[in-house]
């Protein structure tokens, strides 16, 4: 088996059985999709830190990126994701940076999606959503292009 194959099935394994931790922790169905929103506020530090979302945040911030540098290495093809995980990094380190502003309103805008989507910050939090935002769906639409 490639070494892409298994780190992609590891990678997979942890994301998923650390979201089963964290749905059964916190009392959020598994069945629904408000319980992998709130997953996803909690990767994106828009929640309380615990340790199953310190595994989801290595499996989606380091495991899937580094499957898809080895299936580069070894054969040459999956680039085409490296704008797509470099915009995920960087909004990260954006929800990590401006965690505070969020967290705030996070109750009422309903977690991590709506608040990518149409969170409301001003200065340069805001500006630098807005860039986050056009190079995401940027990727996107670069990933279904040349895929």
């Amino acid at each position: 088996m490639n070494p892409d194959i298994i780190t992609i099935i590891l990678s997979m394994a942890i994301f998923l059985m650390s979201f089963y931790h964290y749905a059964r922790s916190t009392n959020l169905p598994l069945a629904s999709p408000i319980g992998m929103n709130e997953y996803f506020s909690g990767i994106f530090f828009l929640r309380k830190r615990t340790l199953s979302l310190l595994f989801g945040r290595i499996a989606l911030f380091l495991g899937f990126p580094l499957s898809y540098i080895l299936k580069f290495i070894r054969d040459g093809e999956g680039a085409v994701y490296f704008p797509l995980i470099v915009i995920t990094w960087g909004i990260a380190l954006y929800f990590y940076i401006y965690a505070d502003r969020f967290n705030r309103v996070a109750e009422e805008q309903k977690g991590f999606f709506s608040i990518l989507l149409k969170g409301k910050t001003y200065g340069m939090a805001s500006t630098s959503l807005w860039l986050l935002r056009i190079l995401y769906i940027a990727s996107i639409i670069y990933v279904l292009w040349y895929r």
